[in-house]
């Protein structure tokens, strides 16, 4: 069953505009914090390997942007667990927390000028995050693991006096023989499911 979280404007309101005029609590601070790093971010364009490298900074700032965002969220909303407790057993699970953001480890292998508006640039990305807590991690799973993906990156720029921008990224995994689109369009959802967590 198809289970989305979606964090509210209204939360988002709380947290930058100080909607309560009460001080900032840890989470809320932690997010202006995250927000602040990402505009911080100075993009360098003026080579595919760079504009590339630039891209992976911004992914970066923006996962913790995310899990700062996340944590703020909660920080309201589990508020209302104090009264969703009373109306069901204690073994029901009401508050909800945040996954942490990932961490990866990424390579540039080869970089393909290709014309002076054309480049191609193949990276090796691995997920270096550590298991979970009792998460188990079979010898397929760590080959996997230890591989990571190959991807490619496609850059474009009008003439030799433009920046380089990303037009298209492809990666292709150990278990994998060809190339795929890593921006997949998502086809509008007509909300057929019901989330159980609302319910």
């Amino acid at each position: 069953m198809r289970k989305r979280i979606v964090l509210p404007v209204l939360a988002i309101c709380l947290v930058f505009a100080g909607c309560d005029k009460q001080a900032a609590s840890p989470a809320q601070a932690g997010l202006e914090q995250a927000a602040n790093a990402m505009r911080a971010l100075k993009p360098k364009q003026n080579s595919p390997d760079m504009t590339v490298k630039s891209w992976w900074e911004a992914k970066d700032a923006l996962m913790q942007v995310n899990e700062a965002a996340c944590q703020a969220f909660f920080s309201i909303a589990n508020d209302a667990g104090k009264e969703l407790s009373q109306l069901a057993a204690p073994d029901f699970t009401i508050t909800r927390d945040c996954s942490r953001s990932e961490k990866y480890q990424r390579t540039i292998e080869n970089v393909q000028i290709q014309s002076d508006t054309r480049a191609i640039v193949l990276a090796r990305v691995r997920n270096i995050t550590p298991p979970d807590n009792g998460a188990s991690t079979d010898s397929h799973e760590q080959k996997i693991k230890d591989e990571g993906s190959a991807l490619r990156y496609t850059l474009e720029r009008a003439d030799a006096k433009s920046d380089w921008v990303i037009s298209t990224i492809e990666s292709r995994s150990s278990f994998s023989s060809g190339w795929e689109s890593t921006q997949q369009k998502h086809d509008p959802y007509n909300h057929r499911y019901v989330n159980d967590y609302y319910q």
